[in-house]
């Protein structure tokens, strides 16, 4: 078992906001403060803050100071989306459907847009989509009715955590 002491970690927190930070698009400019904002979400996210986690994929996702890398985008919003993030949830959902920034699953997008779709912190929009989504693209033409029974289960289950 490795044993961690405060100055590791320290620098391993550095370490990695300094490559986060080193992303930064080479055509946009940040400010200290820029930068050092950043420096603060980067830690929260890598820490389990899942808003912080949710900030730092919409960056990687819409090119946000940061250059676009949709698998990076993916990553911070399935962290997220594991937290139970609502918004996260859905915006992993369409990921999964889509195949951006990681590997496509039916399944897998069903699970998410299920759980997006019961999640009351998600918005009312994002919940809107994620049933149109389990109703109409993912579920009914492509998956079982077996299988969706067992993603569901599976989903009910996962909630009870929260």
């Amino acid at each position: 078992m490795i044993k961690w002491n405060i100055s590791s970690l320290v620098y391993l927190a550095a370490l990695s906001t300094l490559v986060f930070l080193s992303a930064c698009a080479p055509n946009q400019t940040m400010t200290k403060e820029e930068r050092a904002a950043l420096g603060e979400i980067v830690g929260k996210a890598e820490n389990g803050n899942s808003a912080a986690q949710f900030e730092i994929a919409e960056k990687y996702d819409y090119a946000q100071g940061v250059k676009q890398n949709y698998e990076k985008a993916a990553y911070w919003y399935l962290e997220a989306a594991n937290k139970n993030h609502g918004e996260a949830q859905c915006r992993i959902a369409n990921r999964y459907h889509d195949g951006v920034g990681i590997q496509k699953s039916r399944a897998l997008a069903y699970r998410w847009s299920y759980l997006c779709r019961n999640n009351s912190s998600a918005s009312t929009r994002a919940r809107e989509l994620a049933y149109i989504h389990l109703t109409t693209t993912v579920s009914i033409p492509l998956l079982s009715m077996e299988k969706i029974q067992s993603i569901e289960k599976e989903a009910n289950e996962w909630k009870k955590q929260f």
